[in-house]
């Protein structure tokens, strides 16, 4: 396969690239607290884990020319860990929420509603056009349940490291709609467009939260 020409897709594979970089050595640093709380470091290992392959995926599928047909089926297993991602990190918030026993009891219900989600995408992608607000709509929902818990639990309860989780979450949402905007372009040395910036924003607010998960274990 031939590197694609285009300089926004360009840079939105390598930006794809370091977000599976940062994500794999977000996995490594957050398990050498497994000792403290197993249980929740793994549940952020495997947000992490499905974010990496996600954005690893992703890198291929906007950094090489490839026919239409063989550019959707690499989307397929990216919408899969995606949906995948948001669930266990619905769960992750759970247990910061009302503990290990709830995240074990939600964990296969989150699991089964990330396989609705991508199920829903393959039927409307046949159909639809603009299926990409399943998407939006699917990682709003968690995310403004999430904010609202870790917010919540920062304000009411002074709860150690909710006050960085709300932070990378409330980046998290402003990237989104960054990205949901599909108006962003512009050169800085190289041409950058909203899938970039959103892979930007995206990294600090994974730093953030991997410091709120870090700062809260270590607190345990």
């Amino acid at each position: 396969m031939e590197f694609i020409s285009i300089p926004t897709e360009q840079t939105t594979a390598i930006t794809d690239a370091i977000m599976g970089v940062l994500a794999v050595a977000c996995i490594y640093y957050i398990g050498m607290f497994k000792e403290r709380n197993a249980y929740k470091t793994g549940i952020w290992q495997w947000v992490f884990i499905f974010l990496a392959v996600s954005a690893f995926i992703g890198a291929v599928a906007h950094g090489f020319e490839m026919s239409k047909g063989t550019n959707e089926l690499f989307w397929k297993p990216i919408t899969l860990f995606f949906g995948m991602m948001v669930a266990l990190f619905v769960v992750g918030v759970i247990y910061d929420l009302k503990g290990e026993a709830a995240a074990k009891k939600f964990l296969p219900i989150m699991v089964a509603i990330g396989v609705i989600f991508f199920v829903i995408v393959q039927v409307l992608s046949r159909y639809i056009e603009h299926y990409f607000i399943v998407f939006i709509a699917y990682e709003a929902i968690a995310m403004l349940f999430s904010v609202s818990a870790y917010a919540w639990l920062y304000i009411a309860k002074r709860k150690t490291g909710t006050g960085w989780m709300t932070l990378g979450i409330l980046l998290t949402i402003i990237g989104a709609v960054l990205q949901a905007s599909g108006a962003i372009h512009f050169t800085l040395i190289w041409e950058f467009d909203h899938n970039s910036v959103y892979h930007f924003v995206q990294m600090v607010a994974v730093l953030f939260l991997v410091r709120g998960i870090k700062k809260s274990v270590t607190s345990e």
